[in-house]
């Protein structure tokens, strides 16, 4: 019975994390990271019983919570958990593996890991493309984009792809978000006009889905 009930308890949480994704990219956004830092404590033994019973489902958990933890400024926890997660899981590249990658790799970036974190996000980049995750596949164009050992020329064409990829995808909060990292990325360069251009072009494209964080 009692381990029924934390079955029961990892998969409730597992379905919470995954069912509230479109929320941390939406008008539900506040709320939703509100009830993830609430709820914090179990979701880490959700995932512990995960990773014990179900590694693969263990791995879908990190994969959905990296935004919280990104957005939370929780960066040590998502990295301790998401570690593990794939040291334990398949190594097959699947959608779950790309997102852990990716988010693993920004948490380390934020850590000030540059390096880890290239490597992180381009191991994330092979995965996503060898699972047909054109999202995960935007995300990690635009912020492998932002390191300077690739070159200015090669970091342009890497956060234009992304933008490219983005607006095939149809995603307009994926669109708008990369298409304000590219802004960023090209205020870095002095190209101020391009910037401002893309600055408005994502802050109006987040505000249309109802993203109030831009």
């Amino acid at each position: 019975a009692a381990d029924d009930l934390r079955d029961g308890h990892a998969s409730y949480y597992l379905a919470l994390a995954e069912s509230s994704d479109s929320e941390l990219r939406g008008p539900g956004q506040a709320e939703a990271l509100r009830r993830f830092a609430s709820e914090r404590e179990d979701l880490r033994v959700a995932f512990e019983r995960l990773l014990e019973r179900d590694p693969p489902a263990a791995l879908r958990l990190v994969a959905a919570l990296w935004v919280f933890w990104f957005m939370s400024g929780h960066f040590r926890e998502g990295r301790e958990l998401l570690a593990a997660a794939l040291e334990r899981a398949p190594s097959e590249p699947t959608e779950a593996r790309a997102s852990a990658l990716v988010g693993a790799g920004l948490l380390a970036d934020e850590q000030g890991e540059h390096g880890e974190s290239r490597g992180l996000l381009e191991d994330g980049l092979a995965d996503a493309r060898a699972a047909g995750s054109a999202r995960m596949e935007v995300h990690a164009l635009s912020l492998l984009s932002f390191y300077d050992a690739f070159g200015r020329d090669e970091q342009i064409r890497l956060g234009e792809e992304a933008i490219t990829n983005a607006r095939t995808s149809g995603d307009r909060w994926l669109l708008g978000l990369v298409t304000g990292n590219h802004g960023v990325l090209m205020a870095k360069f002095g190209e101020f006009e391009k910037a401002i251009e893309l600055t408005d072009e994502a802050y109006r494209l987040c505000r249309g889905v109802g993203d109030v964080s831009l």
